[in-house]
């Protein structure tokens, strides 16, 4: 079925469907619920047969944005199998109360997915950037530039990504990681401070007892 989509640059350029574009990207699915429901209500003194065929149109061409919006979001079509059935209820049955239900549910479902195909991938480059912080204690120059280099964000969005998952910044995360290597090192080794100074990225043991 997947495959038989429309490619998502083919599919119309309204403001209607640029809208609920919009708001599946933003997750936000209690808009697109208000949406759908105000934009089908228009149609309800259609004949039947006209309003079954409008409002079919309609459908296949919301569910194919948002099917391809969780694809190129980096959902793989494997994973939105259990997806198959309620859009494929969608499509094969009539003009039924349902629908909006099933649209909703099917809404719901893949902004779900995505958001934690973002959080996954958000959790993998944090980890990286805290390893890579671990292995280069040592080097006095490491800063938030090198780290997000390494794990190829832009230095803004680096920063404000690892303020929003490790609830602190990183110039405090990179002292706090330099002290409690320190404070091990004190623990479980006979090095000198300055010693220990340098091994944990202070070239100066005067600021590394001011800052310990």
């Amino acid at each position: 079925f997947y495959k038989n989509m429309e490619p998502l640059d083919t599919v119309s350029s309204t403001p209607v469907f640029d809208y609920l574009r919009k708001q599946f990207r933003l997750g936000q699915l209690s808009a697109i619920e208000s949406f759908i429901s105000q934009y089908i209500s228009r149609w309800a003194a259609l004949p039947h047969y006209e309003k079954e065929k409008t409002l079919r149109a309609f459908i296949f061409e919301y569910v194919t944005i948002i099917t391809n919006e969780a694809i190129q979001a980096g959902i793989e079509i494997s994973e939105m199998e259990d997806c198959a059935k309620l859009i494929m209820r969608l499509f094969q049955s009539g003009c039924t109360e349902t629908w909006t239900q099933d649209v909703l549910e099917l809404t719901s479902q893949l902004i779900d997915r995505i958001q934690k195909q973002h959080e996954n991938n958000t959790n993998h480059l944090i980890r990286m950037a805290k390893e890579y912080i671990q292995k280069n204690l040592s080097d006095e120059l490491l800063n938030l530039e090198q780290v997000s280099n390494h794990i190829g964000l832009s230095r803004i969005y680096f920063c404000k990504l690892f303020h929003q998952v490790e609830k602190i910044s990183f110039t405090n995360y990179l002292k706090q990681a330099r002290i409690d290597a320190a404070k091990n090192l004190l623990l479980t080794t006979n090095l000198k401070v300055f010693e220990i100074s340098n091994a944990v990225g202070f070239s100066n043991p005067k600021y590394f007892s001011y800052v310990f």
